[in-house]
């Protein structure tokens, strides 16, 4: 190019689409993200998490109905209902603070009340893969412990309850004291 910013072949300073800035040689492209007189989108991005928001708390706001449902067949022995009420609110609100309660209440009913370890071992590893950040994954964790426990299997027991020991120091020490009596059971 020519200091005029044209080519030396004679084509077009533009022709490739590039812009030259009046009074310098520079050639600067455009922007391939944004459409020249768009606006850049930040409120559209913040209406939207607004109402992603809104849903979210009417999701749980819709799930408690259910959930309480639930609750009430548990407390009635109604443990095959109240696996389906648990199971509608995980189906139906996945987001919602009930769907981790849910699927906690559901290894509780397979482990305490209807005998089925393996049911209960598979709902308590759920809670601890889908909810890891939630009160619902530490219980889940120490009911997986005593599964493997009263099932003889000590050494997996041991490892649950070791997984807990970064919590709170009262709960520390009441691990502690049953992984000793894991080891005393090998």
């Amino acid at each position: 190019r020519t200091k005029m910013g044209t080519s030396r072949k004679g084509s077009s300073p533009h022709a490739s689409g590039r812009a030259i800035k009046a009074g310098r040689d520079k050639v600067t492209e455009p922007s391939p993200l944004r459409k020249p007189g768009r606006p850049r989108g930040g409120l559209c991005l913040s209406a939207f998490f607004a109402v992603l928001l809104l849903f979210a708390g009417c999701s749980s706001y819709r799930a408690e109905p259910l959930y309480d449902s639930a609750e009430r067949s548990l407390s009635d022995g109604a443990y095959h209902e109240a696996l389906e009420g648990y199971g509608r609110v995980i189906d139906e609100f996945p987001g919602s603070s009930f769907a981790a309660k849910s699927q906690y209440r559901i290894a509780d009913i397979y482990d305490r009340h209807l005998n089925e370890p393996d049911k209960a071992l598979q709902a308590y590893s759920e809670v601890r893969y889908m909810y890891p950040a939630r009160g619902e994954a530490r219980a889940a964790a120490a009911g997986m412990a005593g599964i493997y426990s009263r099932g003889g299997d000590h050494k997996k027991a041991v490892e649950e309850y070791q997984a807990l020991l970064d919590g709170p120091a009262a709960e520390r020490l009441i691990y502690k004291r049953l992984i000793a009596a894991e080891y005393l059971m090998m």
